[in-house]
């Protein structure tokens, strides 16, 4: 596998999104023979570019002189991004972690759909960073297109499963949005260790379109990798695939049967073992057989 080329495979692969779990696949043979973590994330990355080279006219002027790719979503990511929402025109986005791609939504909402509404709902992790969009936002006359609910990260309980992520529950992403439901969601926070995006699905799902398209950021990483992983295992992402752009991004469908085992977990610490308590040993077996394999994606989370 030294010898494997993957650089130049990303390259051809990259207007050819590949299903996650053949991406899952090479990561693992890589692993197994290099024992590098995010060696995908390290070799197919793209560079920094600047804001001006967006393929959008208007998005390069509103981004000229801005860093991309290192932090932020990197070019071709918002390229992607950008033709997407144009194509499918939602009534409202929702964005884990504030920033570029606030600016980036904002202007496209506005070109769709005019001012005088809310279009972009953006959880931030910390109000440094939610005022530095704000301003940005305000530069160029958006503010009142977006709202930004700060939510600092910290361990976090979704259903059964404890995580690291954005101190908001789904009760209160559901005030968040109010009678909004959002038809697009870009996840690309929060800044955290791995499994810090775990948690962004389960608490938005029961607030998005049924048929919300999902995209993930960073989706080279490890991390992410094994986040998609079981989001698509417990039923929140459907039809997950791949795409080679920047850093890599997951892309897929809001799932329309997700698995919960809260009650189930409950039941186990009463010492019940009937059919749901059953299920949810088993799958927990799983979760622990995938946290003791030496090569595999840990899980991004720990079952309670």
């Amino acid at each position: 596998m030294s010898n494997f080329d993957v650089p130049s495979l990303m390259v051809a692969l990259r207007e050819h999104p590949v299903p996650l779990s053949h991406m899952i696949q090479l990561r693992d043979v890589i692993f197994e023979q290099t024992g590098r973590s995010n060696f995908l994330f390290a070799a197919c990355r793209d560079g920094e570019a600047d804001g001006s080279t967006l393929a959008d006219p208007e998005l390069a002027e509103a981004l000229s002189g801005v860093a991309l790719g290192q932090w932020p979503m990197g070019v071709s990511a918002i390229d992607s991004w950008a033709a997407a929402v144009l194509e499918r025109k939602p009534a409202a986005v929702l964005e884990f972690g504030s920033g570029v791609s606030t600016v980036v939504s904002a202007v496209l909402m506005r070109r769709i759909h005019g001012t005088g509404a809310v279009r972009v709902f953006s959880v931030e992790q910390g109000e440094e960073a939610a005022a530095q969009t704000r301003a940005r936002l305000e530069a160029l006359g958006l503010n009142d297109l977006v709202a930004i609910h700060i939510a600092p990260v910290e361990r976090t309980l979704v259903d059964a499963f404890d995580s690291s992520g954005y101190a908001v529950t789904a009760e209160q992403m559901g005030s968040f949005l109010g009678d909004v439901r959002p038809e697009m969601v870009l996840i690309d926070g929060p800044f955290g260790g791995y499994g810090a995006r775990f948690s962004t699905l389960p608490v938005a799902h029961p607030w998005l379109a049924e048929d919300a398209e999902i995209w993930m950021d960073d989706a080279l990483r490890d991390s992410e990798l094994a986040i998609a992983h079981w989001w698509t295992v417990l039923g929140y992402l459907s039809e997950p695939s791949l795409q080679f752009t920047a850093k890599g991004i997951v892309r897929g469908q809001r799932g329309d049967s997700p698995r919960h085992y809260a009650q189930a977990a409950a039941g186990l610490g009463r010492g019940e073992l009937q059919g749901g308590e059953a299920e949810y040993v088993l799958f927990k077996m799983r979760v622990q057989a995938a946290a003791d394999a030496s090569t595999g994606l840990k899980p991004p989370f720990q079952a309670r």
